[in-house]
């Protein structure tokens, strides 16, 4: 499904899904990959400070350094140049760490290809066939290291988010990349 759904916040690391009518999805939605876009007038009301939105804050502390200056007997306009200034400062370093955010799982992957190279610093490509399987301990290495990130989701979210980022460097299967194995039919 690829039109926009609604979403209901329910607190800084979870959100609920809303179909047309403002209700919860009742159906599964698992994703390989998406995103999650905050149209700009919405976040002025779903961003902000804790759970001030940013519409009602702004406001606020205007109002408060109003009142600062009002009372200490400052100018206005020296106090309210001051804040936008702040202002300012703070909008450019919250870009900035967004700009050098790292998602969980990408650090993770990082962590794994250092791990990997470590122990193969250079990865060999091999024939396809029985000379190109993957142990079991190996396998079950990727999973314990992934398993936050797995937990129940599918082969298509562990080659679209995890085995494909590993591998695309060398441009060869993660076998090939951990250390390929003759497989041993039975």
């Amino acid at each position: 499904r690829t039109e926009p759904f609604g979403a209901h916040i329910l607190d800084r690391n979870r959100f609920v899904l809303l179909d047309d009518f403002d209700r919860p999805i009742s159906w599964r939605a698992d994703a390989s990959r998406g995103s999650l876009v905050i149209s700009r007038h919405r976040a002025l009301l779903c961003c902000g400070f804790e759970f001030l939105p940013a519409v009602l804050a702004v406001p606020i502390l205007l109002g408060i350094v109003a009142a600062i200056s009002f009372t200490k007997g400052l100018a206005f306009d020296h106090v309210a140049r001051d804040t936008a200034i702040g202002f300012v400062v703070g909008a450019l370093a919250v870009c900035l760490r967004r700009r050098s955010f790292v998602s969980t799982i990408s650090r993770r992957r990082k962590e794994m290809r250092k791990l990997i190279l470590a122990d193969r610093p250079k990865p060999q490509p091999c024939p396809r066939g029985p000379a190109r399987a993957i142990s079991i301990g190996k396998l079950a290495d990727f999973d314990d290291f992934f398993q936050a990130h797995i937990r129940d989701r599918s082969m298509y979210y562990v080659n679209s988010n995890l085995i494909s980022p590993l591998t695309e460097p060398e441009k060869m299967s993660y076998a090939e990349l951990v250390g390929a194995s003759l497989v041993d039919f039975f």
